[in-house]
């Protein structure tokens, strides 16, 4: 179960970062705070910190059963591979050929971490 809550909670992590990216390219900003244009205009803003907070429970839940040293690396390498996917589908961005090489890098890398985890 605690494989599930890490996943789940790099999972809501990763959209948390992907709506926030769309707050700042879709939200009205930030000129008067308490304005109901910038409170309710701002969507993406408030469901990316409800996200972040969810992410924070499950992260929680998940610690209970795995080590840190494992829990903490899985998190960051999954939120970085769906957050970069994302990034190309939703936003459009490019990637070359270094950074391709850099992600098989993170996965071997995050594969050894976890494999050899005791």
């Amino acid at each position: 179960m605690a494989i599930l809550f890490l996943i789940i909670a790099f999972i809501v992590n990763a959209f948390a970062s992907v709506f926030l990216k769309l707050n700042t390219v879709k939200g009205v900003g930030f000129k008067n705070i308490w304005s109901a244009e910038t409170l309710f205009g701002n969507m993406y803003l408030w469901l990316a910190l409800i996200l972040f907070a969810a992410n924070v429970g499950f992260y929680y839940l998940a610690l209970r059963a795995i080590p840190l040293s494992v829990a903490y690396p899985v998190m960051v390498v999954g939120t970085f591979l769906i957050v970069s996917v994302s990034s190309i589908v939703i936003f459009r961005e490019n990637l070359n050929g270094v950074q391709v090489l850099g992600y098989i890098l993170v996965l071997v890398g995050i594969t050894l971490v976890s494999y050899f985890a005791k």
